[in-house]
């Protein structure tokens, strides 16, 4: 039996400290930015079109054909992120 893997790699971004010069996109205050990108664990390639959530909230996204994704207003706390593909539905 085949199985698809996912990997992503995130960066969460709290909001710069006030008086602070960036050209990152910012968050408003108590809430954060997930971006990062998706990798297709076998074959090691950027996965397109797997959609990206946080868990517990409306927060979601697509990755772009790059594997690149970002959502902004995320409530401050801890939360899961699953990713989902119809790629892992196909190979389990």
């Amino acid at each position: 039996m085949r199985t698809a893997a996912a990997i992503a790699t995130v960066a969460l971004c709290a909001p710069p400290a006030l008086g602070a010069q960036t050209t990152a996109q910012r968050a408003p205050a108590g809430l954060s930015i997930l971006h990062g990108f998706v990798t297709d664990g076998i074959h090691g390639q950027p996965l397109a079109s797997a959609t990206v959530l946080v868990e517990g909230t409306p927060r979601k996204a697509t990755t772009t054909d790059q594997g690149r994704f970002l959502i902004d207003s995320i409530p401050s706390g801890k939360h899961r992120v699953i990713v989902l593909h119809p790629l892992r539905s196909l190979l389990s």
